[in-house]
């Protein structure tokens, strides 16, 4: 049984530091246009953890349930291996709990339903026998994308805009975009998730879309992804400019674009595809974008600077290099 929790403990840690941090975007920014009081937030906020480390327990159960075999063929550590089936299932059983029992106090409503109905679904048929869309081509790529981004990014915005509605009027905008973005942006993901388990999965006969197509052609599908990203990343940010008066975040990543060009022009075009959706996406989303919207909540209501720290100390972001550094040098001159 420890081996289960170690495993999923590695797990969440890695998901809490590279996923969470974008999909706590989503509830600070309808904290931020639903004009939410802060200690409403934080109540919420915790909350919300709990159904996070429960929908990350069940999925990760699930793959590794569906992936056993696989495992087994290519000598590769399962953490449910060897659990058995009544361990198995109530861990599982752990796992819903976990994620459900928090919309009891969570705000909800028939569309919070569907999508909690199907964010568990697509995980089972991503996973599980005998659907197991990891191994159907482009049908593996959109479940993952919907169940890893889209679905979450959607379901977060929508509750905590639901504690104040009164910006429910611009839905038919905001939410269609946050879909498209995260939607594209776990594609790539995804897609580059499978280049990088390529050689595991051939040798596994691990029969996914990149497996299937090679890498050349991932590689050109995975640079449009990219392009189109972008542009739903603008259009995001644009609506929230023009919508819900968040002046902050467009001229930021523009701004944070025109450096990254200027500062990598003469390693641009020898960069890796792994560097340049870390360096021009990815560090943005993770590093900068929930911090600069908790700055602009702070200003809000300073109860709200409780939250910057909270995030500051709990994930990793483009204050703490520098802040280390300056600590270092200043050791050094004392």
């Amino acid at each position: 049984m420890n081996n289960i929790f170690f495993w999923h403990q590695l797990r969440i840690h890695r998901t809490w530091q590279f996923k969470v941090p974008l999909l706590m975007c989503f509830p600070y920014l309808a904290a931020f246009v639903s004009g939410m009081h802060a200690q409403i937030f934080f109540q919420a906020v915790a909350l919300s953890f709990v159904t996070i480390i429960g929908f990350a327990g069940f999925a990760y159960t699930l793959n590794d349930l569906g992936d056993i075999a696989v495992d087994q063929k290519a000598n590769k550590e399962n953490a449910v291996q060897h659990l058995g089936r009544m361990k198995t299932i109530l861990l599982i059983l752990f796992c819903l709990v976990l994620t459900l029992a928090p919309w009891y106090f969570l705000p909800h409503s028939n569309f919070s339903i569907f999508l909690l109905f199907f964010e568990l679904l697509f995980f089972y048929l991503y996973a599980m026998k005998p659907f197991r869309l990891k191994e159907r081509g482009v049908a593996g790529l959109l479940c993952d994308a919907l169940y890893a981004h889209a679905l979450p990014a959607v379901l977060a915005f929508y509750t905590f805009m639901c504690y104040n509605k009164d910006g429910f009027s611009f839905f038919p905008y905001i939410l269609p975009s946050i879909f498209l973005w995260q939607l594209l942006c776990g594609l790539r993901n995804i897609v580059f998730h499978q280049m990088n388990d390529y050689q595991y999965d051939k040798a596994a006969d691990v029969k996914t879309w990149v497996s299937k197509n090679g890498l050349a052609k991932a590689e050109f599908i995975v640079k449009g992804l990219l392009i189109l990203e972008l542009m739903a990343f603008f259009l995001f940010l644009l609506l929230l400019t023009n919508l819900y008066h968040v002046y902050i975040l467009f001229p930021a990543y523009f701004l944070y674009l025109i450096y990254t060009l200027v500062k990598y022009r003469k390693a641009l075009s020898g960069l890796p595809l792994n560097d340049i959706k870390f360096i021009f996406l990815d560090q943005f989303y993770l590093y900068w974008l929930p911090l600069l919207i908790l700055a602009w909540l702070v200003q809000i209501e300073m109860f709200y600077l409780l939250m910057f720290i909270i995030h500051f100390v709990s994930f990793q972001n483009a204050l703490k290099p520098w802040l280390n550094y300056q600590l270092k040098y200043f050791k050094k001159s004392v």
